[in-house]
């Protein structure tokens, strides 16, 4: 970061578009992730690493923003952090990504909503569709 940054809402606004980094390389390298990993450098350059295990195998952007979401919030207590990274380990094959979950209705809803963005952007460029929590702040 440009800043030191300490507020949750605004490590959760920069973690987004990090999580559709990693999901869309995972998919187009056709690999899932059972492992969510969270990376978060202090402002005194200390490391942290979180690390969440899922149920299943995910590309889904939405599942990695929600997994690091849960660590991200237990971190920000008013540490300022410099730097925030999300990657995916445990990979497997894709085939095996976000399988139907019967525990989780919504998973399928989410899977072809991500689908329908991907496509879009695949069509008409990565800026032709946002999430809403992917649009930034006009500076007023």
């Amino acid at each position: 970061f440009n800043e030191d940054v300490a507020a949750l809402d605004t490590l959760r606004r920069r973690l987004w578009p990090l999580c559709e980094t990693v999901s869309r390389r995972m998919k187009s390298k056709h690999i899932a992730a059972r492992t969510v990993v969270l990376k978060l450098k202090t402002d005194r350059f200390r490391l942290l690493t979180r690390s969440q295990k899922l149920p299943a195998p995910t590309q889904l952007a939405e599942n990695l923003y929600h997994t690091a979401l849960t660590n991200l919030a237990a971190e920000a207590n008013g540490t300022r952090f410099r730097l925030i990274g999300i990657g995916g380990s445990d990979l497997v094959s894709g085939d095996l990504a976000d399988p139907p979950d019967l525990l989780d209705p919504g998973l399928a809803r989410r899977r072809k909503v991500e689908e329908a963005i991907d496509s879009v952007r695949a069509k008409m460029g990565d800026d032709a569709i946002a999430k809403g929590r992917g649009l930034v702040e006009k500076p007023g």
